[in-house]
C-alpha cells in the first residue's frame, strides 16, 4: 500500500503510558506497530475507516460509517459485495480534502486514519483517532494485523492469512514448468511513458510468492528510487526492450484515449510479448494490483490462473473465499 502521503507503526493521537489504566469503557490498545499505547472505546460500534484500511476492515467482517474513494474503487471491483453488506451512507470521498463537516454526520465513536493528514486534528474533536504510519519496512499483511486486533479478530485475521498461504502455495504448485517471468505496467497520462512497477509492488509480490519472477531487465526498487520512488518508474518507448517476459500485465491506463492510442502504436505491436499473445488485461481499474489488502491478493491469484494457466481458480480446486464478491 503506497499512497500519496507518506510513510506500519502507528501513531495515535493522545498516547498513553504502558502501565496506565483505561477508564471502564475503554480498553489499550498496545501493539509493534505502535508509538505508544492508547485507550480506546472498549467495544466501539461505530468506527470511521477514512481511509483505504476500509477494505480490511470489511473482509475480517467490520463496518465502517462512512464510505470512501477507495470503498467505492473496491466495489467497483467486487460488485457482488453490496448483496451482503450494507454501504456506509455518509460518504467522505477521499478524505483528506473532504469536509469535515461530512464526517460530523456519521457520529463516529472511534476514527481510524493515517498520518499527516490536517483534517485529523479536527475528526479528533469528534472521536479519537487512530493515525497508522506506513514506513518502507512494513508490508501489507502488518496493517492486516492492525485491523485485526483493532476488531478483537487476531484469531480470524490470522486463519485468513494462512487460507492465503495456501492458495499461492498451491498456485506455485500448478504453474508446475511454466515460463515464470513477468512484469506490471500501465500507460500514464502522455503517450511515451509507461508506469512500470518493480518488486516492490503488491500485486508483483504476490505473483512473487508464488514462484514467478519479475523480468530480469526491470529496475530494481532501489536503482527505480533514483528515477522516482522504490515501487514503480516511468518508463519511455526507447526501453520497451526491456518488456520482454513470459506474462505482461498491463493494467488499465490512466487516461483512456492515451491508453487506447499507445496498446495500437507500432512499437507496442512489434512489442514480443504483444506480437505473441503474452499480454495479460485484469479486469477492473488495476487497484487490485496497487491496493494492499487481503482480499486484492486473493484476486491477483485468481488473474494468475486465469490468464497464465489459462483456467479458473474454482476448476482448478483453489477458489477465493471471497469469490461471492465478484458476481454481478
Amino acid at each position: 500500500m503506497r499512497h500519496a502521503l507518506t510513510t506500519i507503526g502507528v501513531l495515535l493521537l493522545n498516547p498513553v503510558s504502558a502501565f496506565a489504566d483505561c477508564a471502564s469503557a475503554e480498553r489499550l490498545l498496545d501493539h509493534h506497530m505502535l508509538d505508544a499505547p492508547v485507550c480506546i472505546p472498549a467495544d466501539p460500534k461505530r468506527i470511521a475507516f477514512t481511509m483505504e484500511e476500509i477494505i480490511a476492515a470489511y473482509a475480517m467482517g467490520g463496518e465502517s460509517v462512512v464510505d470512501n474513494w477507495y470503498f467505492q474503487s473496491f466495489r467497483g471491483n467486487f460488485p457482488g459485495m453490496t448483496k451482503t453488506v450494507d454501504v456506509p451512507p455518509v460518504d467522505v470521498s477521499y478524505y483528506p480534502q473532504s469536509d469535515i463537516e461530512t464526517l460530523t454526520l456519521a457520529a463516529p465513536d472511534l476514527i481510524v486514519s493515517f498520518t499527516e493528514i490536517d483534517n485529523n486534528a479536527k475528526a479528533a474533536e469528534l472521536a479519537p483517532v487512530v493515525a497508522l504510519t506506513w514506513e518502507d519496512e512494513t508490508t501489507w499483511r502488518d496493517l492486516h494485523h492492525f485491523i485485526a486486533l483493532l476488531l478483537d479478530k487476531e484469531d480470524e485475521g490470522q486463519t485468513m492469512l494462512d487460507a492465503l498461504d495456501g492458495r499461492i502455495a498451491r498456485l506455485n504448485a500448478d504453474l508446475g514448468d511454466m515460463p515464470r517471468s513477468f512484469a506490471i505496467v500501465r500507460t500514464m497520462d502522455d503517450g511515451d511513458t509507461l508506469q512500470t512497477f518493480t518488486a516492490l509492488n503488491f500485486g508483483a509480490l504476490i505473483l512473487q510468492d508464488a514462484g514467478l519472477q519479475i523480468g530480469p531487465d526491470i529496475l530494481s526498487p532501489e536503482a527505480s528510487a533514483e528515477l522516482r520512488n522504490a515501487w514503480w518508474y516511468p518508463m519511455s518507448t526507447e526501453k520497451l526492450q526491456t518488456l520482454d517476459v513470459d506474462h505482461l500485465f498491463v493494467l488499465t491506463g490512466w487516461e483512456p484515449e492515451i491508453e487506447a492510442a499507445f496498446l495500437e502504436s507500432a512499437l507496442w505491436q512489434a512489442l514480443p510479448a504483444v506480437a505473441e499473445g503474452r499480454v495479460i488485461r485484469p479486469q477492473g481499474d488495476g487497484e487490485q494490483f496497487i491496493r494492499e489488502n487481503i482480499v486484492y491478493a486473493h484476486r491477483v491469484v485468481d488473474f494468475a490462473y486465469e490468464h497464465v494457466l489459462g483456467t479458473t481458480a474454482e476448476v482448478a480446486g483453489n477458489p477465493n473465499p471471497f469469490a461471492d464478491w465478484l458476481a454481478e
